[in-house]
């Protein structure tokens, strides 16, 4: 089975490698854009439009979820020098609504989750404060037209959010306009290539249920056909009552779970009450790229990170 994603993988990065050499040669300016990309898969679509023009600057760059960021001075003047902000919007980076209002008031502010034909699921994962979820059988509930800002885990989204980059970068420097279709061209190539290598990669266990830390992994799931049983803290920034895992557990038991997975900026530690005494295998699932150098790659780096870690787990 391994041998046989290596071969498809090889096969579709030869296939995107041909596709990026093919590409015409356009004459590029220099630009003196400054942009500003919020967390790391955003930055990476950025630089990926951007590619030979400009580079544009994460703000976003420790290993804090955006859900709980707070603004440091040095990235608080990092958006005061910004000429376009790109972020996902209100229901990831709240702190952003008022900061680009505030420091960066004259900036281009492109929330993606607003990108044209985008898929945007209900069921939101979003910061609503209320308190202790032991009052909330399932945790705490977002709003009636809340929905899930996770959208780039979805790579059909991806090449939407793409798509709509270029358009608004192009807005602000004519002169690379067709430098940044060209580039969103070819990085939509790769990104169509890479969900059918991920397809391909997962078709294996689309029938083995897991649970996750948070419920950051819709769009991923709903693209690929994934069983997720269960989320183990409804509110990123919450721990979850004895209740909630009591009631993991029985879930787990019930639809046969044996992976559960965690995150980078969470303790494996927080899924033991429910691991230890169900055999369950833990790992870890990085939906941001925390792990990931920063850049063009990143995106594609972390998409596969995630499908190799689902299947190695799920086949364990």
């Amino acid at each position: 089975m391994i041998v046989l994603r290596a071969e498809v993988r090889n096969f579709i990065v030869g296939i995107a490698a041909h596709v990026l050499a093919m590409s015409s040669t356009l004459p590029v300016v220099a630009s003196d854009l400054h942009v500003v990309s919020s967390i790391r898969p955003v930055h990476s679509l950025v630089a990926s439009v951007m590619r030979g023009i400009g580079t544009p600057d994460l703000l976003i760059s420790g290993g804090q979820s955006p859900h709980s960021f707070t603004l440091k001075p040095s990235q608080a003047r990092m958006l005061q020098r910004a000429d376009t902000v790109f972020w996902i919007g209100p229901g990831l980076e709240g702190f952003l609504s008022k900061s680009i209002e505030s420091i960066a008031p004259d900036a281009q502010s492109v929330a993606l989750v607003a990108s044209p034909g985008l898929n945007r699921i209900k069921g939101a994962d979003q910061h609503f404060d209320h308190g202790n979820d032991d009052d909330h059988d399932d945790g705490i509930s977002p709003p009636e037209d809340a929905f899930d800002p996770h959208i780039w885990l979805d790579p059909e989204n991806a090449i939407v959010m793409v798509e709509h980059i270029a358009r608004r970068l192009a807005e602000q420097d004519a002169e690379n306009s067709q430098n940044y279709a060209k580039n969103a061209a070819d990085t939509v190539a790769r990104l169509k290539l890479l969900g059918t290598e991920i397809n391909a990669q997962i078709a294996s266990v689309r029938d083995r249920p897991y649970m996750v830390f948070h419920q950051a992994y819709g769009y991923f799931e709903n693209r690929f056909g994934l069983q997720n049983a269960g989320v183990l803290s409804p509110n990123p920034v919450v721990g979850p009552s004895a209740k909630r895992l009591q009631k993991l557990a029985q879930q787990a038991r019930l639809s046969g779970v044996k992976c559960v997975f965690s995150e980078p900026q969470i303790k494996p530690e927080a899924w033991d009450a429910i691991a230890d005494d169900n055999g369950l295998r833990i790992d870890t699932l990085d939906p941001i790229g925390l792990e990931v150098t920063p850049g063009p790659e990143l995106y594609f780096e972390l998409k596969r990170n995630l499908a190799e870690t689902l299947t190695d787990c799920l086949l364990r």
